[in-house]
């Protein structure tokens, strides 16, 4: 599995902001000045998580985004459903079964589907952006 440009560049922004002024902050284009992102593209990213509820903005010379809960409250596993359609799409997130069990190549599907699921939450289920920034559970707000 490889992870979508919007998922790196997520990840990376919300680490950025783990180490940014406590509760302040920080404008988009220095996000992607720190990590040589695409300033566009990273905008739209940080819009995609504040829809999620994973960031806060605010406009204006003091403004920018910050976290919105501390980086120990924040999973990956949140920051990859909020950013790749793809993820939900693949059974990331929780998934209805198949409304035909009956065929047998849909039933494969579905077992292929679970698994892969399961995969990723047992490798970055319980995995926060404190695990990767080592801000501990220091709040950003």
């Amino acid at each position: 599995m490889r992870l979508s440009k919007r998922c790196e560049y997520g990840i990376k922004a919300a680490v950025g902001l783990c180490r940014g002024p406590n509760g302040g902050f920080v404008r988009s284009r220095e996000l992607a000045s720190a990590e040589g992102l695409p300033a566009k593209f990273l905008e739209s990213v940080l819009l995609s998580m504040k829809t999620a509820n994973i960031l806060e903005s605010r406009v204006g010379a003091s403004g920018g985004y910050r976290l919105a809960r501390s980086p120990g409250e924040i999973r990956v596993l949140d920051l990859i459903a909020a950013l790749d359609d793809r993820a939900a799409d693949n059974g990331f997130q929780s998934r209805a079964p198949s409304p035909t069990p009956d065929k047998p190549g849909q039933a494969a599907l579905d077992r292929v589907v679970t698994r892969l699921s399961e995969a990723l939450h047992s490798a970055v289920g319980d995995m926060t952006l404190a695990d990767l920034s080592g801000a501990g559970d220091r709040r950003s707000r």
